[in-house]
């Protein structure tokens, strides 16, 4: 964990930080919580797989453009 490393972790909304002093209730809810943003990070790429490939289907996703085309451009 990050804490382990020495790093403090600070959810501003929730008005929690976790350092490496936690006790083991505080290391808990620092898991609980890592958990359910990866979680919730994983339905974001998939619902995001998902709409794209819907798109591909239509025929309408080309990806993003090229960084050459972009910097020609710029230029």
């Amino acid at each position: 964990m990050l804490t382990d490393k020495g790093v403090c972790v600070q959810f501003m909304k929730e008005n929690l930080s976790f350092d490496g002093d936690d006790s083991p209730i505080s290391k808990l809810m620092l898991s609980i919580m890592a958990a359910f943003a990866e979680f919730e990070r994983s339905l974001i790429h998939e619902r995001q797989r998902e709409g794209i490939a819907l798109i591909k289907k239509k025929g309408g996703y080309k990806g993003r453009k090229k960084l050459c085309q972009m910097m020609t451009k710029l230029y």
